[in-house]
């Protein structure tokens, strides 16, 4: 009885991984790209966790996992890179969860989410051109410290 219920909480906490990694603060972006992604992770979660309980082996985990993810990417075909990288992340996600690593699945799944919605900022902030501006700002107040 307790498979059965620890089970079904990995299914729900599948189902809401994969729809927020599948956000987008995008507001003109108004597609059903958060069921697809909720679907490619409940998918991976409960077969991942059928196989598991019933200890057929990591052969065919790895085997699903190929199959699904070689089927996904030939239909998908026309999405941007973004979107397919949220995909195969949902599909792992599925994976993890589906193994039974529910809190690595939601600190990893936040982290994911934040990384991709706020990439613009944080290219920003790596980028060469602000340390170099920088670096002139940094050489005017040493200057007018000399003076």
């Amino acid at each position: 009885m307790f498979g059965l219920i620890s089970y079904i909480f990995k299914i729900i906490i599948s189902l809401a991984a994969g729809y927020i990694i599948g956000y987008s603060n995008d507001s003109e972006e108004k597609t059903n790209f958060q069921f697809f992604t909720s679907l490619t992770s409940f998918i991976f979660a409960s077969f991942t966790g059928i196989v598991y309980l019933m200890d057929l082996g990591l052969v065919a985990i790895g085997l699903l996992f190929v199959s699904v993810l070689y089927l996904l990417s030939d239909n998908l075909s026309d999405n941007s890179l973004l979107d397919k990288y949220k995909i195969l992340f949902s599909a792992v996600n599925g994976e993890i969860v589906g193994f039974g690593f529910v809190i690595n699945s939601i600190i990893i799944t936040l982290l994911f989410s934040y990384i991709t919605n706020n990439y613009d900022i944080i290219s920003d902030l790596l980028s060469s051109k602000n340390k170099n501006i920088d670096k002139e700002k940094n050489e005017l107040d040493l200057n007018e410290e000399e003076m």
